[in-house]
Formats: structure tokens, C-alpha cells, sequence
């Protein structure tokens, strides 16, 4: 049996309060319910480059991107046409 002890402990976490489009830098508040909610249509987007990529070597990017950039920067007939 494992036994357990209580302890109070104190620390610093990272707590998300604004989101922002890299394209045309509109910000969303998470504190306003609305901004928030319009805030899960963002597009996030991680990538790590291999060898020889035109990017460079082993670089990694990470980009956000509102629903509108995206749409205008994709095409919304692209993004239809690959909805999984």
C-alpha cells in the first residue's frame, strides 16, 4: 500500500490569456467568453523541417492563423475539399 503525505505547494504555470493571428494580428482575449469562443476556429500550425528543406535544416515553425487569413490564404474550395 502506498502511503501519502499532503503538501502545499507553490509555482509558476503558463496560463494562456490572448491569441494572435500572425497573418493580420488580430488578438482574442480569452477572458471575453466571445473572443474565446471565436478563438477555437484559430488554426494551429507546428512543423519541423527535415534535411535540406528550403526552410533549413531541422528548423520548426509555429504559426496561428484566424479562420478568415486562412480562408483567404487557402481558398474555402480547398479547405471543403479536404474536411476528413
Amino acid at each position: 500500500m502506498i502511503q501519502y503525505d499532503e503538501v502545499e505547494e507553490t509555482r509558476k504555470v503558463r496560463i494562456s490569456r490572448a491569441l494572435t493571428c500572425d497573418l493580420c494580428g488580430k488578438t482574442l482575449d480569452y477572458l471575453n467568453e466571445d473572443e474565446r469562443m471565436q478563438s477555437y476556429n484559430f488554426v494551429h500550425i507546428r512543423k519541423e523541417f527535415g534535411y535540406g528543406s528550403d526552410i533549413g535544416d531541422e528548423e520548426e515553425i509555429s504559426i496561428d492563423v484566424c479562420e478568415p487569413c486562412f480562408i483567404e490564404k487557402f481558398g474555402i474550395e480547398l479547405i471543403r475539399k479536404h474536411i476528413i
